[in-house]
């Protein structure tokens, strides 16, 4: 796996923690912008070929 690879793994791993914790608080605002950084990663990473499938999107994953 290239340091993109990790790089774009890790932060895709964080926004989901961030949208969770936005959820769990009810907080519109926080889940909006986590969603769509959720989104724009996605599509970065479908650009360049990075599966995301395998990755373990956990609120206690760290």
């Amino acid at each position: 796996m290239t340091e993109f690879e990790t790089e774009l793994r890790q932060q895709v791993a964080e926004a989901y923690r961030a949208l969770q914790a936005a959820q769990a608080d009810d907080e519109p605002g926080a889940i909006k912008a986590y969603s769509q950084r959720m989104g724009y990663l996605v599509e970065v990473a479908e650009e360049h070929g990075v599966d995301l499938a395998e990755l373990e999107l956990s609120a206690h994953a760290q």
